[in-house]
């Protein structure tokens, strides 16, 4: 840099870049908050549980059902018998019965791990909570899902309750503006509906 008389360099000027900088942190912050509206944490006082041969760890749903339990119901065992991936994010939940039918609720949720390990940790985890499948659509038939799962319990209300998982795959197109880690990362986005069944158990 040519020497200019042992010139002080201007404040001005010296600012500039710390501007342009402040500019593109700020932005990159506020678009990556754009982009990923990252959802809630699953809360749990719990110390979170891997069955073996399983990559994900498992934390109680209870702190995710609370969005949609009402009046007691989901049952308590049936509550107890449902857990999700540790780290999963809620980021939506839908009341289909709208207060006039039996309980039909769901919630959405990101999971930052692919399809195939999210479907893995509810085929462990839901056969050791004795939740019995009682079906799964031939692969291809789910519009852009992964897979779909379908399970039944018998609640304490004396009524089967019926789980139906939906995962489909996802991948984030940005991730934290400062952390720059990998940009390509997979995901899975789980739809979880739980419903009251018609026939007494």
């Amino acid at each position: 840099m040519p020497n200019a008389g042992h010139r002080r360099p201007s404040i001005k000027l010296a600012a500039i870049p710390l501007a342009i900088g402040a500019v593109v942190v700020i932005g990159g912050i506020a678009l990556s908050l754009a982009v990923d509206k990252p959802g809630s944490s699953v809360p749990s006082a719990v110390q979170p549980q891997r069955l073996p041969g399983q990559r994900l760890a498992a934390v109680p749903a209870k702190g995710a059902l609370r969005t949609i339990a009402a009046l007691g119901e989901p049952p308590t065992n049936i509550v107890q018998a449902l857990v999700v991936p540790e780290g999963s994010l809620v980021t939506s939940h839908e009341n289909l019965d709208q207060s006039a039918g039996p309980f039909d609720r769901s919630i959405t949720l990101t999971v930052s791990a692919p399809p195939s390990e999210v479907l893995s940790f509810f085929e462990a985890e839901m056969a050791h909570h004795h939740w019995s499948e009682i079906g799964r659509p031939p692969v291809g038939t789910s519009k852009n899902a992964a897979d779909q799962l379908f399970y039944q319990l018998a609640g304490q209300d004396t009524y089967y309750w019926q789980v139906g998982l939906t995962l489909t795959p996802s991948v984030p197109t940005l991730t934290p503006a400062l952390g720059g880690g990998n940009q390509s990362a997979p995901g899975t986005t789980l739809l979880l509906e739980l419903n009251q069944a018609q026939d007494p158990a």
